[in-house]
């Protein structure tokens, strides 16, 4: 263990005997750092953390923690996250589709390089739900793909409430059916009413 000295002029460390990496110099300065600014007991903060570290300011510290934390679970609340991604693929043409709606009806089409961003109105978000809650898509299994494989088949892949269900033409359970059919709906008319 060593103990640095510090000298005022040079604001550097100075240690005995001692061969230090660079990390345990710059740990040395921040400390030093710390020292000069609660001594003169400046009350200018941009540079706050080392009082930190000594145990100034830890209500200070505690209300920014405690306040971030509230502001990040505000950021990732359901209502304005995403509701629905939907993504088909294959088919005679090649399609590569991916939707994306939010709660609040704002959404996200990209279609191969294209990208487009949009509204959907709210019978189109009313039927979308009634939709999704009849499916029932949460207590659906994560695949149901065909026994044999067709090179025209559609692919698609619905998540829904953190359950994705990957499903194919021939083998889409009928429940979910209807979501399939709206969310073709809205991606062919790229949020054109």
């Amino acid at each position: 263990m060593f103990v640095p000295s510090f000298s005022k002029e040079a604001e550097t460390p100075k240690f005995r005997d001692t061969v230090l990496s660079s990390e345990q110099v710059l740990v040395a300065k921040v400390e030093a750092y710390a020292a000069r600014r609660v001594q003169t007991r400046h009350r200018h903060v941009p540079f706050c953390f080392p009082a930190i570290l000594q145990g100034q300011h830890t209500v200070f510290a505690i209300v920014t923690i405690v306040l971030v934390g509230i502001l990040a679970s505000c950021v990732a609340m359901p209502s304005q996250g995403t509701l629905i991604e939907y993504r088909r693929t294959g088919g005679f043409v090649g399609f590569d589709d991916r939707l994306v709606v939010n709660a609040n009806g704002r959404t996200i089409l990209t279609r191969k390089s294209e990208r487009y961003e949009f509204t959907i109105s709210r019978d189109t978000m009313d039927r979308l739900m009634s939709a999704l809650n009849s499916a029932e898509i949460t207590k659906l299994r994560s695949e149901y793909l065909p026994s044999r494989k067709g090179s025209d088949l559609m692919e698609y892949l619905v998540t829904y409430r953190g359950h994705q269900v990957r499903t194919m033409d021939t083998a889409v359970p009928d429940s979910l059916w209807p979501v399939l059919e709206l969310l073709n709906q809205i991606v062919e008319s790229g949020g054109k009413p």
